[in-house]
């Protein structure tokens, strides 16, 4: 488990490696889309990622805007979600259980 938190001026926010782990190779693809320009297009396509897609209607619904805490957030969610995603593709497969 990662155990990070990041803290914005409305609260914390826990994110750990299971929820990382949800989000798929095409979804962080995705995510890097969005993150490169913020935009409530690109936004759209994180409807995969249901917590951070929630959060940016959230954002723009209530500040008309997508702040800087919240689209560092999702940059720091892509690079960590891009680290698991290469561990677990570095190791090979645990061989077949034969009985």
């Amino acid at each position: 488990m990662f155990g990070i938190n990041k803290f914005t001026h409305q609260g914390q926010i826990s994110v750990e490696e299971s929820v990382l782990q949800m989000a798929t190779r095409v979804a962080l693809q995705d995510l890097k889309v969005f993150n490169k320009n913020p935009t409530p297009n690109n936004a759209s396509l994180l409807v995969t990622i249901p917590v951070l897609y929630n959060a940016l209607v959230h954002e723009r619904n209530v500040h008309m805007k997508y702040r800087s805490s919240v689209t560092q957030l999702c940059t720091w969610v892509h690079q960590c979600g891009m680290e698991v995603l290469n561990e677990l593709l570095v190791h090979a497969l645990p061989p077949e259980i034969r009985s």
